[in-house]
């Protein structure tokens, strides 16, 4: 079962949706939205935030802090069983997204106050790109540890590996072409991986902005840390 709950004032046709998911983030989910919430764009945004059945008070806490921004509009849309995939989340959320631009946010990552108006900026500026995405600093508790996303877009170096964060800017209609994120579990904690590889093998491309767009906050129970 799924429940929908609209938030905020409404937005006529935002520009910009961003797809938060949260499963068990009752400590992070907070600073995600708070992080949208202080983003510095005119555009038109609105918030898709899917809790993925959470066995902890992430539901609570999310309306608690979207209590304290209410020009921010979205919705909390809430599954009453856990599907197990990250990428079912992101599916769902777009679903009920009706931006023409795509934000991609987890719960333990933030978006830099600019970061959503210059990958924006990067995808009015080459028309041709199916997606934009920046340089995010990856942190823990005791501070930076490294870069993600920093290497420009190349299909061959995705042979090796994924060098793309799935904090990216994605194109609606890209993304339905390509039908959306896969949900096969063999893929679980690699969707965004199997998302570039699946736009490179249609001739699609993203663009790198060189300026940094995000945080990616890594711990034990991080995605990345559990792949």
């Amino acid at each position: 079962r799924v429940e929908v709950e609209e938030l905020g004032p409404g937005v006529r046709r935002p520009r910009v949706s961003v797809l938060l998911t949260v499963f068990n983030h009752a400590e992070l989910a907070p600073a995600a939205l708070r992080s949208v919430a202080a983003t510095e764009f005119d555009g038109g945004v609105e918030v898709i935030a899917v809790d993925d059945a959470s066995l902890d008070d992430s539901v609570e806490r999310l309306r608690e802090s979207w209590a304290e921004f209410p020009w921010l509009s979205g919705k909390l849309v809430r599954r009453s069983v856990n599907s197990g995939l990250p990428a079912a989340a992101r599916n769902l959320a777009f679903e009920h997204a009706t931006g023409e631009l795509l934000f991609i946010l987890d719960a333990d990552n933030t978006v830099l106050p600019l970061g959503i108006a210059k990958l924006t900026a990067a995808l009015d500026a080459d028309p041709e790109a199916a997606f934009a995405y920046g340089i995010i600093e990856k942190f823990d508790g005791s501070g930076p540890v490294g870069l993600e996303s920093w290497l420009d877009w190349d299909p061959h170096r995705l042979r090796y590996g994924n060098y793309i964060d799935a904090m990216a800017m994605i194109r609606r209609e890209a993304l339905e072409e390509l039908g959306c994120y896969s949900t096969q579990r063999a893929l679980a904690g690699w969707e965004d991986y199997a998302l570039w590889l699946a736009m490179a093998e249609a001739g699609k491309r993203g663009v790198r902005l060189p300026d940094f767009i995000g945080r990616y906050l890594i711990s034990q129970h991080s995605m990345l840390s559990i792949t």
